[in-house]
């Protein structure tokens, strides 16, 4: 037993016995993976962490929720590394590759990169297609990177990729993952795919929970004055920040919906 008052030393001498107790259950792993956060002890944290997950296994609720804390624990400048990776795990040499949402460049260059012989990257804004076309060109990848000022459901097979590319990679991921229209760009991205070919990201899971948020409060009486009518003004539906520390889960992550981006239909349930 852990107890307040205890020294350091005894803290970690207690906490060392609970991880053998917890034996390889990863409901009480991840249990002290909390408790070791409130004792500062990150190196045992991130251990016991990457030891729940794996016993747990992809796909269950447990792996959800300990997902959510090591995004937590990630400054998001990894975020451009773990991407790096995605591609380099995709990206063979000498395939060609088409970026789907071109941004500042950064993903077909990284394709380049990892290999590929030739990348095509569009982008249905102007204004951002002719600055990525500069940043590529800056960087000495021009004679391998070609940025097109078009939507990717506007491509011709023939007169834009030549032929089917080895590999699609897309960017059109909205927080709530459908927000920027995902199933109809990645549904369409199959025919610029060639049989066997490969989507960046292969899939992905909607998943939903019951939430508590103790922020969130209506408007009653503000200097003795009823302001109560004012919540009728109220938005129905409020983005809130998944690391808010007022944010609680009431339910269990349950999966709402599945995507298969490879498939000709992207639905799989």
């Amino acid at each position: 037993m852990i107890a307040p008052g205890d020294r350091r030393e005894d803290l970690q001498r207690n906490f060392d016995a609970s991880i053998e107790g917890a034996g390889y259950d990863p409901g009480r792993l991840f249990r002290l993976v909390k408790v070791s956060g409130d004792l500062h002890l990150w190196r045992q944290h991130d251990e016991l962490m990457a030891r729940a997950a794996e016993l747990c296994g992809p796909g269950t609720p447990l792996a959800y929720v300990i997902r959510l804390r090591v995004n937590r624990r990630v400054p998001r400048w990894h975020f451009p590394m773990l991407q790096d990776e995605a591609i380099c795990a995709a990206v063979r040499p000498g395939d060609r590759v088409l970026i789907i949402g071109t941004g500042s460049g950064l993903l077909a260059m990284m394709a380049a990169h990892a290999g590929a012989a030739s990348v095509v990257s569009c982008e249905a804004n102007p204004a951002v297609a002719a600055m990525a076309a500069e940043i590529v060109a800056a960087n000495g990848f021009a004679d391998r990177i070609r940025v097109i000022p078009r939507q990717s459901t506007d491509l011709e097979v023939e007169a834009d990729l030549g032929s089917p590319v080895d590999v699609v990679i897309s960017k059109v991921l909205a927080a709530n993952l459908i927000g920027e229209g995902v199933q109809t760009t990645m549904e369409d991205a199959v025919r610029l795919l060639k049989p066997g070919g490969r989507m960046v990201p292969a899939s992905a899971d909607m998943i939903v929970a019951l939430a508590e948020w103790s922020d969130l409060e209506p408007v009653e009486r503000v200097c003795g004055f009823d302001l109560g009518a004012f919540n009728r003004l109220r938005q129905g539906e409020l983005g809130i920040d998944g690391g808010s520390g007022a944010l609680k889960l009431r339910s269990e992550p349950t999966v709402l919906f599945s995507f298969d981006f490879a498939a000709a239909t992207i639905w799989r349930s």
